[in-house]
């Protein structure tokens, strides 16, 4: 599904009707609403920040759309009046491709109408950064709840992230990818210490074992008392345990990630990777699908649920 869909679905469940500016970094967004929602164009990127308001107070959920830099300046009355009111609104901005992003290299703008829309507007909206398709998906679900609670959240997203191919997860579809695998690996994180969930965790590998024998189970450092005989990886890990991980078509990071320590800068290219629990404040860009999942539920749907 493209990303730009995806958004479009998710909203068109909150609000039928969306007030939007036009512009070049908003075109593949207003493509994806325009199959799902009633479009309402209008001459000023203001008026539709103001029409989102009045909407959000009449219905619960208003939203407007418009790109990046003198557009985007044009809402700013309509969602600051809405945020001091105590108003919630969904508030969309097209930004420019992130190739173009200035990041932090002390230029005053990279990509054309660029704008550091978090740091203007951080403290006090909430401002989302959707550079990882990855993210996105959760992100949004979060970002629609904030509005439910009277709260104005801007999306911020790149013109080549509306554009991406995103893979909604399910548990359904994780252990589709599992069974299909070759060469499963699991990678047991320190996550699972603190999401109180290692009994969870212990039960959940020995009914994994059981359902796909060839899955291997390995532990990262804080976790080596919850798997003693498993063979470790990474640069303190032994050439038997590297090798099974590197020789792997899919790695399930269980509340874990792969940093510099663990892997090098080939080891995406010929395998999939999905990290499963709180994984949002991670490098998830090179990973084929994230699951930001409560680990015990998931834990438990395997062990005793109908999954």
């Amino acid at each position: 599904m493209k990303v730009s869909d995806l958004i479009a679905g998710l909203v068109s469940k909150e609000t039928k009707h969306i007030f939007n500016g036009n512009g070049g970094w908003v075109t593949n967004l207003l493509f994806s609403f325009d199959k799902v929602v009633k479009l309402i164009p209008v001459a000023n990127e203001q008026a539709a920040s103001f029409a989102a308001d009045a909407y959000s107070r009449l219905t619960g959920f208003g939203c407007c759309i418009a790109t990046a830099g003198p557009w985007f300046n044009n809402l700013i009355s309509g969602f600051m009046g809405a945020h001091y009111d105590g108003v919630g609104m969904f508030v969309i901005v097209g930004a420019v491709t992130t190739d173009k992003l200035k990041c932090d290299i002390g230029i005053k703008q990279g990509g054309f109408q660029e704008m550091p829309i978090k740091k203007m507007f951080g403290s006090e909206l909430t401002v989302i950064n959707m550079y990882d398709k990855n993210k996105v998906y959760w992100q949004l679900l979060s970002a629609i709840e904030q509005v439910k609670q009277n709260k104005v959240v801007i999306l911020n997203i790149p013109d080549n992230t509306q554009r991406e191919e995103v893979i909604i997860p399910t548990y359904e579809l994780l252990h589709e990818e599992i069974a299909n695998a070759e060469r499963p690996v699991f990678v047991i994180g320190q996550g699972v210490k603190r999401a109180k969930a290692v009994k969870d965790c212990l039960a959940y590998i020995d009914n994994m074992k059981q359902r796909y024998p060839n899955a291997v189970f390995i532990p990262t450092w804080g976790t080596i008392d919850m798997l003693p005989d498993a063979p470790r990886f990474g640069q303190c890990g032994s050439k038997y345990g590297n090798s099974i991980v590197d020789g792997a078509d899919l790695v399930i990071c269980i509340a874990s990630r792969l940093d510099s320590h663990h892997v090098g800068k080939d080891f995406f290219k010929n395998k999939k990777v999905i990290y499963v629990g709180d994984c949002l404040n991670d490098d998830t860009s090179n990973a084929y699908m994230i699951c930001n999942w409560d680990l015990k539920e998931y834990f438990e749907e395997v062990c005793y649920g109908l999954l």
